[in-house]
């Protein structure tokens, strides 16, 4: 793990192989023949972004460059060295200055060593979202919930650390999400008027937040939540669905079946659809028998394999019904399928039924010998 200054960069092989000089201001962990070193990367016909840019100050994690022929061919004899991960092995000016990675090696060198203390392995996970790298942030915010007695000893500086790194755009919604999170689970309560007045575009990032409200002891209030479930953004509404849920159990199955059957986005009816399975309640029986007779095959399936999961006999006396209701033959072949699926033998009174009353001839005969079901 160096510490030093790029120069002499090259392009090689048509953009494929990128040779450049590493001039070493400071070495934290391991040796290094000579003040300054040869780096390269493979960047698979130059579709990987650049690591190294001439007058760069990086921190890198380097490891020996395999030495084969292709690589003497290209840039001589000679030990170079390569990062040791294609995503954060060189940290550079997008991560912080030249003071901010000096900072970060040292105290990364000292945990490796074992010679760190609580509170620089502290000022490590703080100075990591001063970053602007998300695999940096997300290693902070799953480290956070490690310092002792956060909550209670949080500072000014620190706090605004965190709400400046949960509010900046130019961080993957990912590292956001997983930071916010982790401000929840960590039970800092400072942050909890900031939280409230966040409004993330990202679904990820809002999903997160509600989270982290909820942990907090700060739920979104029910108005607000009903808000969302009737948002312009699809996404938005999913997670909606998903919170009215968590928040409100089988008591949220009335709520869930009407937005199975009218919501205008596919996707947010198959998310109330798999939702109201998830209840395992017979409840959920009536609305999914709803959903399972409209036109889209894919809520279909995602119906049948919630009334599979509801399973008993409340659900097999449904999947019957289906049978014989009018519409599609397609569809009520799918039903006798997810009967024998769900173990009902051809000779139990339900398919006894079907095979004897079914007014539909390739009904009656997959009742009564199981053809495979057309896919669909």
């Amino acid at each position: 793990m160096v510490l030093g200054r790029v120069h002499e960069v090259r392009s090689l092989d048509d953009g494929q192989l990128l040779a450049a000089r590493l001039a070493i201001a400071s070495t934290y962990k391991g040796k290094s023949d000579g003040s300054t070193i040869g780096v390269v990367q493979m960047r698979s016909s130059g579709a990987r972004p650049a690591q190294f840019a001439e007058g760069q100050t990086v921190l890198a994690f380097l490891a020996p460059a395999p030495r084969n022929s292709y690589l003497r061919q290209q840039v001589g004899e000679g030990e170079h060295w390569q990062a040791v991960d294609e995503n954060g092995g060189v940290l550079g000016p997008q991560a912080g200055d030249a003071a901010l990675l000096g900072a970060l090696g040292e105290q990364m060198a000292a945990i490796a060593r074992g010679v760190s203390t609580p509170e620089s392995r502290r000022r490590l996970v703080f100075d990591l979202l001063r970053t602007r790298t998300p695999v940096l942030v997300a290693d902070a915010a799953e480290t956070l919930g490690e310092i002792s007695g956060l909550a209670e000893s949080l500072t000014r500086d620190e706090q605004k650390l965190l709400e400046e790194a949960i509010g900046r755009d130019d961080l993957l919604a990912a590292a956001r999400a997983v930071l916010i999170r982790a401000v929840g689970a960590a039970q800092l309560r400072a942050l909890l008027p900031f939280l409230q007045k966040l409004r993330p575009k990202e679904p990820a990032v809002r999903s997160a937040q509600w989270d982290a409200l909820a942990a907090l002891g700060a739920p979104l209030p029910a108005e607000e939540l009903s808000e969302r479930i009737a948002d312009k953004d699809p996404e938005i509404r999913k997670i909606a669905v998903r919170e009215l849920f968590q928040r409100r159990g089988t008591a949220a199955i009335a709520e869930a079946g009407r937005i199975a059957a009218t919501d205008p986005d596919e996707g947010v009816r198959l998310a109330a659809v798999e939702l109201l399975g998830a209840t395992k309640s017979p409840d959920a029986i009536p609305p999914l028998e709803r959903v399972y007779g409209g036109e889209s095959w894919p809520v279909r399936q995602v119906a049948t394999r919630a009334l599979l999961e509801i399973g008993g006999e409340p659900a097999r006396q449904s999947l019957l019904r289906l049978v014989f209701a009018p519409g599609s033959v397609d569809a009520q072949r799918y039903a006798v399928a997810a009967l024998l699926i769900s173990g009902v033998k051809f000779d139990d009174p339900i398919m006894q039924k079907i095979q004897k009353e079914h007014p539909d001839e390739s009904v009656r005969e997959l009742a009564e010998h199981g053809v495979h079901l057309k896919e669909h």
